[in-house]
């Protein structure tokens, strides 16, 4: 009887231990989980980095950037899980050859506490990042709102420059086309436009948006890339950033968006008089090879910096893509002979069957490639209407927009 009342004490002072060590395994598992959170998050924070719009604009591309950060933190955790069970399963068959029968049951007991805390630290850290995504979207909203607010009424703001022409954009139902060229728009201005597109559902039915002529450069460029990537700009269909002052990285950042989903319905792109090289149509071309602008049929690119490898890096991806287009303007660039024998073997070679119309005058290439460039379209176009020979391109658009 004694022994009997003195081991029931005992029991319940081990099982209580037991919940204590258990509860303590817990806290430290999740502890490790939201350390490891926090780390990723840090490194995701430190790519976005800061944007020349300033500090205030980075949570723009956090949330972007968030999803793609938790979509690796689990590729992460479900990397671990098929590792803890690959070595789990030659430990027992490990044991199981030497013949031991205690040791496969206390390798099961520990396989399951283990088990356990990557459970543990793997949904802490869910946790962490499902709390942070929600306060950054938060952040978003407030920001956005706080810009369109300090907007209203600022001299020289964006709705002065705009005038009664950009009061459409707030409309229940805004034109189709909206036109917004030559109002001298600055990176910040770009920054209220590519909000707009964010944030008003009506919006999201433009088909056609012209920005020619004001000098916002890349980081303007980069706030537009951003809002589609945030899924602005869905149905547009043409786009006008001729004589913008884009260079090579405002380029990539669109092609980015692009290569993410961004504006898929575009068949239309106009990017003539920047200072986009090599370095900006590669980016392009990338983009399109991995499936984005899956419907473009003008592509005009004259009157800037691209050299033979970057028109080459795009012939070889609209051969690669399947892309329809038609209509290819480069002249006055700098293509030397490799890029337009490139172009001249993709045709010959059937590989660009739909391009219909070539403009490549104004390249230092040898007259006579640049001569067999342009036969080689217009024979593969015979079957069509007969069609007068491309003349050099100088004015900003083929022809005036059509609402």
């Amino acid at each position: 009887a004694l022994r009997g009342g003195v081991r029931e004490p005992l029991q319940a002072l081990v099982a209580q231990a037991e919940a204590r060590l258990a509860s303590a395994e817990e806290r430290r598992a999740e502890a490790r989980g939201r350390r490891e959170m926090a780390a990723a998050l840090q490194q995701t924070l430190r790519t976005v980095g800061s944007h020349a719009l300033g500090e205030e604009y980075n949570v723009v591309r956090e949330v972007l950037a968030l999803p793609r950060a938790v979509a690796a933190a689990r590729e992460g955790q479900a990397r671990r899980q098929r590792a803890l069970e690959r070595a789990h399963a030659e430990q027992l068959g490990a044991l199981g050859e030497s013949g031991v029968a205690v040791r496969p049951r206390e390798a099961e007991d520990r396989h399951a506490a283990e088990r356990r805390e990557e459970v543990l630290r793997s949904a802490a850290a869910d946790a962490a990042w499902e709390a942070h995504i929600a306060a950054a979207a938060d952040r978003l909203r407030r920001r956005d709102v706080d810009l369109l607010q300090r907007e209203e009424g600022r001299a020289g703001g964006f709705w002065e420059k705009v005038g009664q022409g950009g009061q459409a954009l707030r409309a229940s139902a805004p034109p189709a086309f909206v036109d917004l060229s030559r109002k001298g728009l600055t990176p910040r201005d770009l920054d209220v436009v590519a909000t707009l597109l964010r944030t008003l559902p009506p919006l999201a039915d433009v088909r056609a948006l012209a920005l020619s002529g004001n000098g916002f450069a890349d980081a303007g460029a980069s706030a537009l890339a951003d809002a589609g990537a945030h899924g602005a700009l869905a149905a547009l269909e043409r786009l006008f950033l001729d004589n913008v002052g884009l260079a090579d990285g405002g380029l990539a950042e669109l092609a980015a968006a692009l290569a993410g989903g961004a504006m898929p319905r575009i068949h239309f792109v106009d990017l003539t008089r920047n200072g986009i090289g090599d370095g900006g149509v590669a980016a392009l071309a990338d983009a399109i090879r991995g499936g984005a602008l899956p419907q473009l049929q003008t592509l005009y690119l004259y009157n800037n910096r691209v050299g033979s490898a970057g028109l080459a890096a795009l012939v070889d991806a609209l051969c690669a893509s399947g892309c329809r287009l038609e209509k290819l303007y480069v002249d006055n660039n700098q293509v030397g002979e490799a890029g337009v024998a490139a172009l001249v073997r993709a045709v010959e070679g059937g590989h660009l069957r739909s391009l219909r119309s070539l403009h490549l005058s104004g390249n230092p290439a040898p007259a006579d490639l640049v001569q067999a460039a342009v036969q080689a379209v217009e024979g593969q176009a015979a079957g069509d209407a007969p069609r007068k020979r491309p003349a050099p391109q100088t004015r900003d658009i083929e022809a005036p927009p059509v609402d």
